[in-house]
């Protein structure tokens, strides 16, 4: 496991429900990975000499458990020995300048949060300040119906302050311009934090199985998890511009275990988290909801104006009856 993401594991699983954190659970959690109790004290107990070769993550966590009385712990020699990389001049500063208690709940929370698949690159965007300044995108397929309501229903500026963009993709042209206009859209904005793509998922029929659309001709049959041509290169483009997450508002895509396995192997290819809705996704008066069960992404408070998004009557789908709704989660 690499440095940020054992690191990650180790904070988050120490939380307890009410967010506390105990010297003694911290303990029970790192001990595990490598980290003797007594490795632990020495770490948390000795003085900032050495601070430019330590771990950035694991610094300010066990300044806040011992409430700060140590200015950092300096058993370096021990977390270098686990590969861990040395910070950078700004990561030495932000733990100097920011808070640590917030630094670090802050963190957490975040990643816990959007559920990052590349735990480093996130923590990395994440200290560095890129992540903040990293937009959001949502994609939206010409044929989702109500395309101007839709659009004006989602929020200009996202929760951590940078804007959220809007495009639009022919779904009656070829699947190679959706890819062509996501490189476009990275160009002009640089990497996105999440990418929302908003498209109908075709359910299973007597007459073939349940198929996910990009375009009228090109998408994936969900059965057997083959694309048509040109479409698992869009996809990717979609995965390269998104840091984190690709929210994938198809109804019921991740219904099935064959839909669940299509997500596990693009996560794995793309080395980015998929988020996708087991039910239908759209407007609850469908029988829909506004989250991706996957992962708890509550999409109204991500990306939507959550009266506005109550004015399209829509869900992405076609060729099905009503589903369940009223799931709760986050983004």
């Amino acid at each position: 496991m690499e440095p940020f993401a054992k690191v990650f594991e180790c904070v988050s699983s120490a939380a307890s429900p009410n967010g506390t954190i105990t010297e003694q659970r911290l303990i029970d959690i790192l001990t595990p990975v490598g980290i003797s109790e007594a490795e632990f004290h020495k770490i948390a107990s000795e003085s900032d000499s050495k601070l430019e070769g330590g771990l950035v993550l694991l610094v300010p966590f066990l300044r806040y458990v011992f409430n700060g009385s140590a200015d950092a712990p300096a058993g370096w020699a021990f977390l270098l020995q686990h590969g861990v990389a040395a910070p950078t001049t700004a990561d030495v500063e932000y733990l100097r300048e920011v808070p640590l208690m917030q630094a670090v709940c802050a963190f957490v929370q975040q990643a816990v949060k959007m559920k990052p698949h590349d735990v480093n690159r996130f923590a990395s965007d994440y200290f560095s300040g890129a992540l903040a300044q990293q937009k959001r995108l949502v994609l939206v397929s010409s044929d989702a119906g109500d395309i101007e309501v839709f659009k004006a229903s989602v929020k200009p500026v996202g929760d951590m302050g940078a804007p959220i963009i809007t495009a639009t993709w022919d779904f009656e042209g070829d699947v190679g311009n959706l890819e062509c206009l996501v490189k476009d859209l990275v160009n002009t904005h640089g990497t996105f934090k999440t990418i929302a793509v908003c498209c109908h998922n075709e359910v299973a029929t007597d007459e073939g199985p349940a198929k996910w659309r990009l375009t009228k001709s090109q998408g994936v049959d969900m059965g057997t998890g083959v694309a048509d041509t040109g479409v698992d290169e869009a996809i990717l483009a979609i995965a390269d511009a998104a840091s984190v997450r690709v929210d994938i508002l198809a109804c019921s895509l991740a219904g099935s275990d064959e839909g669940l396995l299509w997500l596990k192997k693009w996560e794995e290819r793309a080395k980015k988290n998929f988020a996708a809705s087991t039910d239908l996704t759209g407007n609850p008066a469908q029988g829909a909801n506004w989250v991706l069960e996957t992962d708890g992404i509550r999409l109204a408070d991500v990306y939507f104006d959550t009266v506005r998004i109550s004015a399209w009557e829509h869900a992405f789908c076609k060729g099905g009856g009503k589903g369940g709704g009223g799931g709760k989660g986050w983004g």
